[in-house]
C-alpha cells in the first residue's frame, strides 16, 4: 500500500505522457485518414461530374453533326435537282424558247465574195438601193462570227471546267 501514497516519480510521469501522446497520435492519424477519404470522395465526385458534362457536350456535338449531315444531303439533292440536264433542257425550251439541234438547220454563207465586192465598189454619196447588200453588215459579220465563237467556247469551258462538289471541311 505504499504505492498509493508514493509520489509519482519520473517513470510514472513518462508513462502518463506516453499515454497522452498515443491518444493524440491516434487522433491525428484518424483525422488525416478522414481528410484523405473526404478529399478522395470529392475528387471522385468532381471527376464523375466532368465525365457527365463531357458526355453531354459529346451528345450535343453528335446531334449538331447529324443536323449538318442532313442539311448536306438536302443541299446535295437540291443541287442535283437544279443542275439536272432534263430540268435545264425544259427551262431552255419553255422559258427561253430554244429548240433542239435536230429541228434546226445550219446555213453556211461564204462572205468572201461580198467582202470583195464591198472593197471594190465605190462608196455612194446617197443611200443604197434595196437590191444591193449593205456594206456595213459585211464588215460586222466577221466581228459577230468571232464573238459567237468566243461565247460558245466560254460556255463549253465553263460547263466542263466546273469544280466537282466537295464535302465541307466540317464533315471531313
Amino acid at each position: 500500500m505504499e504505492c498509493t501514497n508514493a509520489r509519482l516519480g519520473d517513470a510514472g510521469r513518462e508513462s502518463v505522457r506516453r499515454r497522452n501522446t498515443r491518444s493524440f497520435r491516434l487522433m491525428a492519424e484518424c483525422v488525416i485518414v478522414a481528410v484523405l477519404a473526404i478529399v478522395l470522395l470529392v475528387m471522385s465526385i468532381a471527376q464523375r461530374t466532368e465525365i457527365m458534362r463531357a458526355c453531354d457536350r459529346r451528345s450535343d456535338v453528335q446531334a449538331r453533326l447529324d443536323l449538318l449531315k442532313n442539311e448536306w444531303d438536302r443541299k446535295s439533292l437540291e443541287l442535283a435537282r437544279v443542275a439536272s440536264l432534263e430540268r435545264v433542257d425544259a427551262i431552255a425550251r419553255t422559258e427561253l424558247g430554244m429548240a433542239s439541234p435536230d429541228n434546226m438547220g445550219i446555213v453556211v454563207v461564204d462572205a468572201r465574195p461580198m467582202l470583195a465586192e464591198a472593197e471594190v465598189a465605190p462608196v455612194a454619196a446617197g443611200t443604197q438601193g434595196l437590191s444591193e447588200p449593205p456594206t456595213v453588215l459585211a464588215g460586222v459579220a466577221t466581228i459577230m462570227q468571232q464573238m459567237a465563237v468566243a461565247a460558245v467556247s466560254n460556255l463549253i469551258a465553263g460547263w466542263f471546267a466546273a469544280p466537282p462538289a466537295q464535302l465541307p471541311s466540317v464533315l471531313r
